[in-house]
């Protein structure tokens, strides 16, 4: 951790620089320069976290999680992320796919969970227009069977 916070402010200031070059030289309206991914959030609040339940479903051979809205008005959408085991770790965490603000707040995941007693952990994130976001508490899903 301490070598990759001694590395951040050079990555930051080297990054910084490159978005600024880059719209520099190509122009504002470059296809290259409309796709530059946002470095950091804009300003703005963080939203409250969603609560997320979810368990081994035999069903459909899947996680199943469930979670409840959001009421930030500047939802954006909600991003589900897991990691191999039984405890989240940020540092190792994937995404597993997006789900749009309107649509049915469900996910039924598979990853982590090749054979039975394989174990995943989820969390489902608040996403906001400004690309500030927050994240559910971790939910263990273990596969049985």
């Amino acid at each position: 951790r301490g070598e990759r916070d001694a590395l951040e402010g050079r990555v930051r200031a080297v990054l910084s620089a490159y978005l600024r070059a880059v719209p520099a030289r190509l122009g504002g309206e470059h296809a290259v320069v409309r796709s530059l991914p946002r470095l950091w959030p804009l300003p703005g609040h963080t939203p409250a976290a969603v609560k997320v339940s979810g368990g081994w479903s035999p069903e459909v051979g899947a996680a199943r999680l469930t979670w409840e809205a959001s009421a930030d008005p500047k939802l954006a959408y909600y991003q589900v992320r897991w990691c191999r085991g039984e405890v989240y770790n940020k540092q190792e965490e994937r995404v597993a796919g997006t789900v749009a603000k309107e649509a049915e707040r469900v996910w039924l995941a598979r990853e982590g969970l090749a054979g039975p007693g394989d174990a995943g952990c989820y969390k489902v994130y608040v996403v906001l227009e400004s690309e500030n976001e927050r994240g559910s508490a971790a939910v263990t899903v273990r596969r049985e069977g």
